[in-house]
């Protein structure tokens, strides 16, 4: 499933390729070696390839460092993305379609083949998976209110869900490594906000999924309230089992885990 088309990839490839080339051009001259010693990375700079070890780097010109690592960053992460923008272009020619997660691996792959003495000093314009969904956990943002009097439970990741079936779903997101957010906010045309109860990310295609638990569909009131929901999502542009998934019980038909850990394992595992 590609859910990034190729219009879309090369906007995102001329917006980089952009930004590297206006970097390149005020890049200082020099070469830059880096050498771990001790466990400390030390910065030495060297005016011309001839010269045997150059003039080390004290923390006050750490900056000198930082801007010539960049620049052979932007050098490197230039010649992937022309030869992707070209690849994608050639595929575009034919009518063809290309999986984003071969350009967002190609592209990370630039910033993690560099030396962990570089890496620490630039700054990718493309960030790989592990720092990507670390930042994006770690977005802070609010969520909706808890009222006074209702039971307080907690999921194994720390944080309150509103039922034992969010409990168990939170659970088993967590256990799967899956990153989510509970009831993050969401903007899909309205006067207001809707908080669906799961923001699930696509770490392959960097989309949000969002995810439903419809959990009192024995209650008429509350069936028809969430056919409602299940058609505004659809009017805003989610598609059902592409960006938009749910789940339903009652009474008489609880949750069942094992059917939601193959749904999960189907959309986020392949």
């Amino acid at each position: 499933m590609n859910l990034v088309s190729i219009d879309e990839q090369l906007k995102m490839l001329d917006k980089m390729i952009a930004k590297a080339e206006n970097s390149l051009k005020r890049a200082p001259k020099g070469i830059v070696n880096v050498e771990c010693n001790r466990g400390v990375d030390q910065y030495f700079y060297k005016e011309s390839p001839t010269e045997r070890r150059g003039k080390y780097l004290t923390k006050d010109s750490r900056a000198l460092a930082a801007a010539l690592v960049q620049r052979d960053y932007d050098k490197a992460f230039l010649i992937v993305a022309r030869t992707e923008k070209r690849k994608l272009l050639q595929t575009a020619k034919y009518g063809g379609e290309r999986n984003v997660s071969h350009l967002y691996a190609n592209l990370s792959a630039v910033y993690e083949h560099s030396v962990k003495g570089r890496r620490k000093l630039i700054k990718p314009y493309f960030m790989p998976d592990e720092q990507f969904v670390k930042n994006w956990e770690e977005e802070e943002y609010q969520g909706i209110p808890f009222t006074i009097g209702i039971p307080e439970i907690f999921s194994e990741k720390g944080e309150r869900v509103r039922s034992k079936s969010e409990k168990m779903i939170a659970d088993k997101l967590f256990l799967m490594k899956i990153p989510y957010r509970y009831e993050y906010p969401l903007d899909i045309g309205r006067i207001y906000p809707v908080y669906p109860d799961f923001t699930i990310l696509d770490i392959r295609e960097r989309r949000h999924v969002i995810f439903e638990h419809f959990g009192m569909m024995q209650d008429n009131d509350y069936a028809c309230g969430a056919m409602d929901k299940i058609r505004d999502y659809q009017k805003a542009g989610f598609q059902v089992g592409v960006n938009f998934l749910f789940t339903m019980e009652s009474q008489d038909r609880p949750l069942d885990m094992r059917e939601f850990e193959r749904m999960m394992e189907a959309r986020f595992w392949r």
